[in-house]
């Protein structure tokens, strides 16, 4: 399926008959995205998105940028497997015991720029304006979760991010976790 959202705001802040600041919201959330899912027992999701966000923002205040501009484009990637399984256990004079087992595999990414340029006071046009903030990220999350009966149920993940910030620099980070969770009848 295909997907497409859209949302504009302006907010204006008076004081008396004066103006003093307005912004504007402009959200395309996604601005395309694109699903697809197979039948199955064992099926695949495969999700694409394209976010574009900008915030234009005006005041008459002395000592700030009279016109900021905030960018943000995004794109987002997920895929996504379920296998659906088990373990039957025959017993003698007994009903069969079964146990489910059910997997599934995960893979989320996201890049994404965010960016500010602002109005030094006598821009004419766009060209004119200055950057002043300036922020890229990707990460790539892997996860594994797994089912096993109804008492045992757990993931492992791993989360790689590198950030790129024209203030702080670039930074890395690398995690790994599991959770595991174990349901005890009494």
């Amino acid at each position: 399926s295909f997907r497409n959202n859209h949302s504009t705001s302006k907010t204006e802040q008076w004081q008396g008959n004066t103006l003093e600041t307005w912004t504007y919201i402009q959200d395309f959330n996604p601005l395309f995205g694109f699903e697809v899912k197979t039948l199955g027992k064992n099926w695949w999701h495969f999700d694409i998105g394209i976010i574009r966000k900008l915030t234009i923002s005006n005041t008459s205040s002395s000592g700030t940028a009279p016109t900021s501009r905030n960018y943000t484009n995004t794109v987002t990637f997920d895929l996504t497997h379920f296998r659906k399984g088990g373990i039957k256990i025959p017993i003698l004079l007994f009903k069969d015991f079964y146990f489910d087992n059910d997997i599934t595999f995960d893979l989320d990414t996201e890049y994404s720029h965010n960016y500010k340029i602002i109005d030094p006071g006598n821009a004419k046009s766009l060209d004119d304006f200055i950057e002043e903030d300036s922020q890229r990220t990707f990460s790539i999350e892997p996860i594994i979760s797994y089912n096993f009966t109804t008492w045992v149920n757990g993931n492992i993940h791993f989360l790689y991010k590198i950030t790129d910030d024209k203030v702080q620099g670039r930074t890395e980070i690398k995690d790994v976790g599991f959770f595991l969770s174990f349901k005890i009848r009494g």
